[in-house]
């Protein structure tokens, strides 16, 4: 079994998620789905599993198109 602890602060991010206002900051929610799907892409070769586990999710102050969020979340890979 191994465990991976990952503390991202994250750069802007480009957020949009299909039927949402260009303008309106996605959610908390959003931002985890999105973001689950990213790093299970990312789950090295050898495991079968990857669990995200979030920690905390901060949105931050958008800019322009950009959503930056700060995150801390505990990666499992099994």
């Amino acid at each position: 079994m191994f465990q991976r602890r990952l503390f991202l602060i994250l750069a802007p991010l480009l957020f949009v998620a299909p039927g949402h206002a260009a303008d309106a900051q996605p959610s908390v929610a959003q931002f985890k789905q999105v973001f689950e799907a990213h790093v299970q892409k990312l789950k090295p070769d050898g495991f079968t599993a990857r669990t995200v586990l979030f920690q905390e999710v901060r949105p931050g102050t958008p800019n322009g198109g950009y959503y930056p969020f700060q995150v801390t979340a505990i990666l499992h890979d099994y």
